[in-house]
């Protein structure tokens, strides 16, 4: 019995640290630059901004500045090859969301949506993130993304 107990305990002890380390391994960026709205990239207009998704779950985030606070403007975003990513429009006020607009998945091909935003203040914030769960995004391939009038 003292064998038994002397082989179990090493090996699950193995087994944790086995699981821990591969944890960390999926999650290369868990303090991504722009993984929060507080640290969100600022996009400016008609210009291209190139970003990556390392992992499924990770959201980038871009501040998009506005002369007006009426103001009809596109959205455009294209995602690698094979690799199905979205994107929100939100505006995040005194510590709450208000959700301005939510894109389907979008592929290498890319996606457009223009339309009208009314903001509260002059700030608005796209996020971006993978679409498929089971999309492997370790390649480190970069997306697109674009406002413009």
């Amino acid at each position: 019995m003292k064998l038994k107990k002397w082989f179990t305990v090493p090996f699950m002890l193995a087994m944790i640290l086995v699981s821990a380390q591969s944890v960390f391994a999926q999650d290369p960026y868990y303090t991504n630059p722009n993984g929060t709205v507080q640290t969100a990239r600022t996009l400016y207009l008609n210009q291209w901004k190139q970003d990556q998704l390392s992992f499924n779950s990770e959201v980038d985030y871009f501040k998009v500045n506005l002369t007006n606070r009426d103001e009809f403007i596109t959205v455009e975003l294209k995602c690698p090859p094979a690799q199905n990513c979205k994107f929100t429009v939100f505006e995040y006020q005194h510590g709450a969301f208000y959700h301005l607009l939510d894109s389907s998945r979008v592929s290498s091909s890319g996606l457009r949506y223009s339309r009208r935003f009314r903001t509260i203040e002059d700030t608005f914030y796209i996020a971006v993130s993978g679409a498929d769960p089971w999309v492997d995004w370790s390649t480190q391939s970069f997306y697109s993304l674009r406002v413009y009038h």
